[in-house]
């Protein structure tokens, strides 16, 4: 595919990113329903007002750090309402879980049973449409990941390591007789760009999600709090700052790279790019034998799709 193609390309999945994109919708839940205007969207200049000890931007940062763990699941829309169900009735109990982290595992039993139950609601409502979808059973629907059965590693590992990490964050200020009102928001804002951001998420040695979390998985997150729902501090501009790892350019133009050089200055960040990909991955390339390619808004210009059919037959999306 020559440059003006792969150009043409990047655009339009991004245009169909910033149509379609897969947003977690926060303002459903019960802890941020004062956090949103009437129309959903989030009162910007009141981020940086208290919400008990810690600012909204805290908060909400705190959840999509949550959010993008469970993401890495088999089935989004039913993780995204398996984590709404559970955070607004673990609140409506009185078990604050984002503005006080160790009430999750003061009060592990409630937490567990509620995960269990709301998983078994779910699934009740999603698995014949899943297996649907995804040319499966319906009896092999699971939400906890790592094909395990069993709630209570799904719970300790998956929900309890990144709100074990404010926590964390929060003790060691105090050890060193500081405070801050945002300590998870100024971990992630020590980094000079979304991209060793997104890597230290999971790698650092001490706050480090590790394997509890994906690079994609990462990068979603990176996404959501940069692009998305807008709460860096820093403004920092995505689209520019989201390779920035090196300290010297590297001589030739990496393929990475060529996404932005293709974005800039055009309606699009690389946020769009990703909802984009994203959102056709999901609903047209999906990852069986039979893609909905003949529905699929970029077919014209696939290059799969028009010349080269073994891009969708030998591979996985």
């Amino acid at each position: 595919m020559d440059i003006g193609k792969c150009k043409k390309m990047l655009l339009r999945i991004a245009e169909i990113g910033k149509q379609n994109a897969s947003v977690p919708l926060i303002q459903d839940l019960f802890p941020f329903h004062h956090y949103f205007d009437d129309d959903g969207n989030i009162i910007e200049n009141h981020l940086s007002e208290n919400d008990g000890l810690w600012t909204r931007r805290e908060i909400l940062t705190r959840f999509l750090f949550l959010q993008a763990v469970l993401d890495q699941g088999p089935d989004i829309l039913g993780i995204r309402q398996l984590l709404k169900n559970v955070t607004n009735n673990l609140y409506k109990n009185e078990i604050r879980i984002l503005h006080k982290p160790l009430d999750f595992f003061k009060e592990f039993g409630i937490s567990v049973d509620e995960i269990l139950h709301n998983h078994e609601k779910i699934k009740n409502l999603r698995s014949e449409k899943w297996a649907i979808e995804n040319k499966s059973t319906a009896n092999r629907y699971n939400l906890f990941m790592d094909n395990s059965k069993q709630v209570l590693g799904y719970a300790v590992y998956r929900w309890g390591v990144p709100l074990a990490v404010p926590y964390l964050l929060e003790k060691d200020l105090h050890k060193n007789n500081e405070i801050s009102t945002e300590p998870l928001v100024d971990f992630l804002e020590s980094f000079i760009s979304s991209e060793i951001m997104s890597r230290e998420i999971k790698d650092n040695l001490r706050y480090g999600l590790g394997k509890a979390i994906g690079d994609k998985a990462a990068h979603l997150f990176a996404k959501w709090y940069v692009h998305t729902f807008k709460l860096g501090k820093k403004n920092q501009n995505i689209a520019v700052n989201y390779l920035k790892t090196k300290k010297r350019s590297p001589k030739n133009i990496e393929i990475q790279q060529a996404f932005n050089v293709f974005l800039k200055n055009s309606n699009y960040g690389i946020g769009h790019l990703d909802d984009g990909m994203i959102y056709i991955g999901t609903n047209f390339c999906m990852n069986h034998d039979v893609p909905l390619c003949e529905n699929c808004p970029i077919k014209e210009i696939c290059e799969g799709y028009n010349n080269k059919n073994e891009l969708i037959n030998e591979y996985r999306t």
